[in-house]
């Protein structure tokens, strides 16, 4: 397994590709540090256990940016996730933010299927904020500790969720993760998806 990453290491160090070399444009425009590839298995555990990482077998990083802002004590990352599946090679690029200052219960927003916007106007159950109507009739949110969420979480990140199509955020053991399932983000694009996250961040270690 070592000799045949070894190789594709190697490989990659000296392919040159046009997505590779807009994202090291990207990053240094936004200055942060650019490696082409990382693998997978040497991340840490923690990261390792959120669903969208789950059961794919071949998987690495490529074209991962990195920035540590120690006054907002954030380290950030964005990269593509490319992996193999059962329907072959898909990439999802993510947007990844680790930020002590913020102590939350884990929760996941995502896009609501075409049944569960049928399902809400027939089954009644509790939802975080559910005052924001226009929210959930986009979007679901799971969390384990509702009461909690919904005392400390801004719910000012909720809006600037609503106003997009199609995201998924993820927040778990200090991580947060943003991205669009199986979507290569344009490098044009990179920069403002990012910015939306670290406001997000921002708005979040802060007392409201």
């Amino acid at each position: 397994m070592e000799i045949f990453e070894f190789i594709e290491d190697v490989v990659l160090e000296f392919k040159k590709d046009e997505r590779t070399t807009e994202l090291s444009q990207v990053a240094r425009e936004m200055g942060f540090r650019f490696r082409k590839r990382e693998r997978f298995r040497v991340q840490g555990y923690l990261l390792k256990e959120f669903p969208v990482f789950e059961g794919k077998s071949k998987k690495w990083l490529v074209g991962v940016s990195s920035k540590t802002d120690r006054g907002a004590g954030m380290f950030s990352r964005i990269y593509d996730y490319v992996y193999h599946g059962d329907l072959g090679k898909k990439t999802t690029t993510v947007f990844e933010i680790k930020c002590k200052r913020i102590a939350l219960p884990s929760f996941y927003i995502y896009p609501k299927t075409t049944l569960e916007q049928v399902k809400q106007f027939f089954i009644k159950e509790d939802k975080a904020f559910e005052y924001l109507k226009e929210f959930h009739a986009s979007y679901q949110f799971e969390t384990d500790d509702l009461n909690t969420i919904e005392r400390e979480l801004n719910d000012e990140i909720l809006d600037i969720i609503t106003e997009k199509k199609g995201v998924h955020l993820m927040y778990n053991h200090d991580y947060f993760l943003l991205f669009y399932p199986n979507e290569t983000i344009k490098a044009r694009d990179i920069e403002a998806e990012y910015k939306m996250l670290e406001k997000i961040v921002i708005l979040l270690s802060k007392p409201f």
